[in-house]
């Protein structure tokens, strides 16, 4: 049985002010962030993995929205 790895993850929050999309790329450990057109480093979140960055996200009411694999 293979394991399938992510490649990228999209979760999005619905606010008064617009949506807030955050995409986690699994291939260079990278987050953006669509409000500030920014992409930085998972490290620079505060979280070592992205699985805590996911808890966290879904603590905030971000849904995942968006799922891409590597083949």
């Amino acid at each position: 049985m293979r394991m399938t790895k992510w490649k990228m993850r999209t979760f999005r929050r619905k606010r008064k002010t617009g949506d807030s999309t955050i995409i986690l790329n699994y291939v260079t450990g990278t987050v953006k962030f669509n409000e500030i057109s920014s992409e930085v480093p998972l490290m620079a979140t505060g979280y070592h993995t992205f699985q805590k960055y996911v808890e966290y996200l879904e603590s905030q009411e971000y849904e995942e929205v968006e799922q891409c694999f590597q083949h």
